[in-house]
């Protein structure tokens, strides 16, 4: 019997009948605009600020830092972290 090269891979992947990728759970890096109002990920948030993903997150959980909860992901409007940084000094 004749072996079907097309079965014949090194790639293991190559025969899984999934062949659609699965998508990522990373957030976007870009700025967000919505409604006129620029939402900032964790990540951009904290180098706008000049401190840790660590403190963003525990502003977050004082209240001092407000935020949307989209799903999985977190927004920062930027005019809040603006004022609590001017609050800051």
């Amino acid at each position: 019997m004749k072996l079907n090269e097309a079965w014949i891979s090194a790639d293991p992947r190559d025969v899984n009948p999934r062949k659609t990728p699965r998508r990522s759970r990373k957030p976007l890096e870009a700025e967000i605009i919505s409604n006129g109002r620029t939402l900032l990920t964790v990540k951009r948030a904290a180098e706008k600020a000049g401190v840790t993903i660590s403190t963003i997150y525990r502003w977050n959980r004082a209240g001092i830092l407000p935020h949307f909860r989209a799903g999985y992901f977190i927004r920062i409007d930027q005019m809040d972290l603006n004022s609590l940084l001017s609050r800051i000094g």
